[in-house]
């Protein structure tokens, strides 16, 4: 047996662990079934562990997200390993949880008397919080986030993803490598509806059509013409004539007759062209596949809801964790826009009514672009249809990869991450770079270095190598930089030998490469961190800088990283985007090889 009790009296809680060789996968983490702890709440933290003999033990550290909080005080009265943690003298309290929020796992490294260690992990903890003050910046994110509209950075990101179930518009050549957001899936619908309402008055008076002429039977009275036919007609169907007190037309044996009824030709509008058929088959199309996302995607937030909802009412009223705040958001800004494509699905029907009445006829089947016939180049409400047609067939493939991920983002960190990511690569965008000319330039690329405590993304790519004439960018998110080996064509190493149990590799949230010839790099780096201002300063920086900049080279001695910053994610109006730790007078005129810092 191998367990951690936390005690927190203040909450009347006493909560067992089982422990496990092997970190769970995040992804994979229930939060309805989460224990929780507080980060406010002071924790007794007692180890146990049946399989080892006290004497093999030298050390045991106790730490939270793999951050070193203190060690166990091994019982002496005991042969077995079981002992209460001794906190850092800088942890105030025995508060362990302290500036932690969402998911946090509680992990014991057992240092063994031969120098061989082992690590064993609790399960993912839920840690709930006082702190109000996030709703503003998470929901900016996230609306940010959603309205996220970049086809070419949502290639990047998503085109190297394994596809799930997904709505494609067309079939054909285009699908491939597309991306397409539901923001802009919705404003596409729009214009499908504006075009065809716009346009509605001129195909009631003067659309496409044919003359048919066509035998009709009517009363005798209302007859303008009668041809041959019509006597014809007439003296096969002798039953129609009726005798009557006058000369007529038709006489027979002194009696004088007229029909109730003749049979004459008559001239009529046939609607049933190709082009007309092409309109409303199309009306068809996009109300049908209209339908198709609006289930998927109400499906997918109910999940979420069901999740929330067996969250909430879980813990104390004044605590929340990020995620409560995420979800809800989350499921309101979806729930919106769910709201909105469901309302154009009733006008797409209304309008799909009125053609229908207008048209009677066969609507045709478009699975692909229909033949752009005279009629669709010369006449300019069918021309603007065609182009609108032309627009939707050419969309790409819609799914709702973006959607989905932001949906199912498990903590604010992860959040934030993405966000930065789609910033980087839209400015890069911006700036004129744009995938580079190799085989793979987006891709997923799984680190055989890292251990139990890294877990190689899942979601999106890793890697991004774009270029701008001569000078070539790759972006790498969350990449092992290792003190052993170089992998996935990055130069850079760790200096240090950790401590024994420790990685022996450091994990930047983001390394931006710059090559302009095969000896010529320059990276710089950066971590995202969801804290204030005032915690970068004091804890986050520090450490940033002594990881990334003290304990970091690269192959190239030349290459030592240009800037290391710190992404700032909660953040208030009062304060610069930018804070330089360089800022004195001198700093500004001659500038430190390496840049530190942090921007908003």
């Amino acid at each position: 047996m191998m367990q951690c009790i936390l005690s927190c009296p203040i909450m009347q809680q006493r909560t067992s662990l089982d422990l496990s060789d092997r970190l769970m996968d995040m992804s994979a983490v229930d939060f309805s079934k989460c224990k929780a702890v507080y980060e406010d709440g002071s924790y007794d933290i007692y180890f146990q562990s049946d399989k080892y003999h006290k004497n093999d033990i030298e050390s045991i550290d106790v730490c939270v997200n793999g951050e070193r909080v203190g060690g166990i005080a091994l019982n002496p009265d005991t042969e077995t390993v079981e002992g209460y943690t001794k906190y850092n003298e800088s942890l105030f309290a025995k508060q362990p949880f302290l500036l932690h929020y969402d998911l946090v796992t509680l992990s014991f490294i057992m240092n063994f008397t031969n120098g061989v260690s082992k690590e064993l992990f609790s399960e993912f903890l839920l840690c709930m919080s006082k702190n109000q003050e996030d709703t503003s910046n998470i929901q900016k994110i996230l609306q940010e986030l959603i309205a996220f509209d970049d086809a070419q950075v949502g290639e990047w990101i998503f085109s190297n993803a394994d596809r799930g179930a997904s709505n494609s518009l067309y079939a054909g050549k285009w699908n491939k490598h597309a991306y397409k957001s539901l923001s802009s899936y919705i404003q596409l619908l729009e214009q499908v509806i504006a075009c065809y309402k716009n346009n509605f008055a001129y195909f009631k008076t003067q659309g496409k059509h044919t003359i048919k002429r066509t035998e009709v039977l009517v009363p005798y009275e209302k007859v303008k013409q009668v041809y041959r036919d019509s006597f014809n007609w007439i003296l096969q169907n002798a039953d129609q004539l009726a005798a009557v007190p006058y000369t007529s037309g038709i006489q027979f044996q002194d009696k004088n007759f007229l029909p109730y009824q003749v049979r004459t030709d008559a001239s009529r509008k046939s609607w049933n062209v190709y082009e007309n058929r092409v309109i409303i088959g199309f009306l068809n199309t996009a109300l049908l596949n209209a339908k198709q996302v609006s289930a998927e995607f109400d499906r997918d937030v109910l999940n979420e809801e069901r999740v929330i909802s067996r969250i909430h009412g879980s813990f104390p009223k004044e605590y929340r964790a990020p995620i409560i705040t995420i979800k809800s958001l989350q499921i309101s800004f979806c729930r919106l826009l769910l709201k909105k494509l469901n309302c154009l699905i009733d006008t797409l029907q209304s309008v799909g009514k009125q053609y229908s009445s207008l048209f009677d006829v066969q609507p045709l089947a478009l699975n692909t672009l229909p033949r752009k016939t005279n009629t669709f180049c010369e006449i300019k409400p069918y021309a603007q249809v065609f182009e609108i047609i032309v627009r939707w067939f050419r969309y790409g493939e819609y799914s709702l990869e973006k959607e989905r991920l932001i949906l199912q983002v498990k903590t604010l960190d992860k959040l934030f991450e993405y966000y930065c990511l789609l910033r980087l690569l839209k400015l890069l965008a911006d700036n004129g770079y744009q995938k580079a000319n190799v085989k793979e330039p987006v891709f997923k690329f799984d680190y055989v270095s890292a251990d139990e405590h890294y877990q190689n993304e899942k979601d999106v790519a890793n890697t991004y190598r774009l270029s701008n004439g001569e000078v070539k960018a790759t972006l790498y998110y969350q990449p092992v930089i290792s003190a052993v080996q170089f992998e996935n064509d990055l130069t850079l190493f760790r200096t240090t030998k950790p401590p024994a149990g420790n990685p022996d590799y450091y994990t930047p949230d983001f390394v931006l490469k710059f090559t302009s010839s095969e000896d010529d790099e320059e990276y710089a780096i950066f971590d995202a961190k969801f804290s204030s201002r005032a915690n970068i300063k004091k804890h986050s920086l520090p450490e940033v800088i002594r990881k990334y900049s003290c304990e970091i080279s690269a192959a190239s001695r030349s290459s030592a990283p240009k800037m290391v910053w710190v992404l700032q994610g909660r953040v208030n109006g009062s304060e610069n985007a930018i804070w330089k730790y360089h800022n004195s007078q001198l700093a500004s005129i001659y500038r430190p090889i390496t840049s530190f810092g942090f921007c908003q």
